[in-house]
């Protein structure tokens, strides 16, 4: 059952979504602050699952391991290109996307160039 706690959250100082202890956080469209226990898995994650899991654990590492020159590449080409999506985001698209010609064109229209993330092998997993 989600219940809304507005009159409190202010004082608590509790984020706008996420995780806190064993409660998670959203912002129902209405704007109220919604909180509900959080569920955990009944069965191990899949193959696949564990699979895409790793490529994103490997994207955010990926994306901390880049030097301020780099982020502030990926900000500025996610500022130029005026698309609704932040520069952490996008490199996380960038490293995930089979096809990178869509970084490509976004580099051509804004007139900037910006660090690659490392390619990873692809469906490592056993189907």
């Amino acid at each position: 059952m989600a219940h809304t706690i507005d009159k409190f959250a202010p004082y608590l100082g509790l984020a706008t979504w996420g995780d806190v202890w064993d409660l998670t956080f959203y912002r129902a469209q209405n704007g109220r602050l919604v909180w509900y226990p959080k569920t955990r898995p009944k069965s191990p994650a899949s193959p696949a699952q564990a699979y895409h899991r790793d490529r994103m654990r490997l994207a955010a590492k990926s994306w901390n391991a880049l030097d301020p020159a780099g982020r502030a590449a990926w900000r500025e080409l996610a500022r130029r290109a005026r698309i609704r999506i932040g520069p952490c985001a996008l490199y996380y698209a960038a490293f995930t996307q089979l096809r990178p010609r869509w970084l490509e064109t976004i580099e051509r229209q804004t007139g900037i160039s910006v660090p690659r993330p490392p390619t990873v092998p692809l469906h490592t997993y056993a189907q």
